[in-house]
């Protein structure tokens, strides 16, 4: 069973639940769009890396890619 937003809260505060532990069980705005924003990105080199046309040297596409990936932490 769902707890609706206007329900009481469970962890018994008698507040309700939009008011109380929502927030808390909801990622922050800006965190969901980050984790969106990096799995994008991901996407968008792995979709680069695959097909780069002209590639500028053997290994230097996979390289930058690499310093890219290590400087977003991803």
């Amino acid at each position: 069973m769902s707890i609706g937003r206007n329900d009481l809260c469970p962890c018994d505060s008698g507040r309700t639940y939009k008011k109380c532990c929502l927030s808390a069980s909801e990622p922050a705005a800006d965190e969901l769009f980050w984790q969106r924003m990096h799995a994008a990105l991901d996407a968008l080199l792995n979709q680069y890396e695959r097909d780069a046309v002209p590639k500028p040297l053997p290994g230097q596409t996979a390289k930058t890619i690499q310093d890219i990936r290590e400087r977003l932490g991803l």
